[in-house]
């Protein structure tokens, strides 16, 4: 069974980008590592978020939904690209991973079988993926967003946090990752790093523990 290098959760905002979303798929399936793409829910789960609130659905019908999403994006994404392909299993995945491709995972089976995490909009593709890393035990984590990573606001003026603990992402409000994920993270003890997508070949200085553009989130 091959170790996983890294599991790479594509964010929303960049699927909904055809050229952003092209050029980072390209790049990703050029690295020479096991790794894992799960997608988020992008424009999708924000029809999910509009029928959540017009028909007053229930919160697990809407987090189910918005799963559902991520898997529509996730079948999007694996046609992108011959070496990508969609699995909903570990076995899927290691066999994939085997035949040199690559895994983009398809988590609405894995999540309904297991109920790992609340059903609330405060769990979104950032803390499933993580969920992901951490049943597939890969090396690392990497979310891929439309930002350089995680900005802390003094007076105004925002900086990039280059390194950051839990525990000041717990006390921090509005950032780019969903407001779980802290918990789920100190419950792992696991570090993951926050890139921009749109410059893909930041992923590959992730993965070779290069210095990078991003926030590295650490226990």
């Amino acid at each position: 069974m091959r170790k996983i290098k890294a599991v790479l959760k594509v964010g929303g905002s960049i699927i909904n980008n055809k050229k952003r979303l092209l050029n980072l798929c390209g790049q990703i399936c050029k690295i020479d590592e096991n790794i894992v793409v799960v997608p988020g829910g992008g424009r999708l789960a924000d029809v999910v978020r509009s029928l959540n609130k017009e028909f007053r659905i229930s919160d697990s019908a809407a987090h189910w939904m918005a799963i559902k999403a991520m898997d529509i994006n996730g079948i999007l994404i694996s046609d992108l690209n011959k070496r990508m392909k969609p699995v909903k299993s570990r076995k899927e995945c290691f066999q994939t991973l085997e035949q040199s491709k690559i895994p983009v995972f398809l988590t609405y089976e894995i999540l309904k079988k297991r109920d790992p995490l609340p059903k609330s909009w405060n769990v979104t593709s950032d803390s499933i993926s993580l969920y992901l890393a951490e049943t597939l035990n890969s090396d690392m984590h990497i979310l891929l967003k439309d930002v350089d990573g995680i900005y802390r606001n003094i007076e105004g003026k925002k900086t990039l946090l280059k390194e950051m603990d839990v525990k000041r992402l717990k006390s921090m409000k509005n950032t780019c990752v969903d407001s779980y994920f802290p918990k789920l993270i100190s419950a792992y003890k696991r570090e993951s790093y926050v890139i921009s997508g749109f410059h893909p070949e930041r992923v590959k200085k992730v993965l070779n523990n290069e210095k990078v553009i991003g926030t590295k989130i650490v226990v």
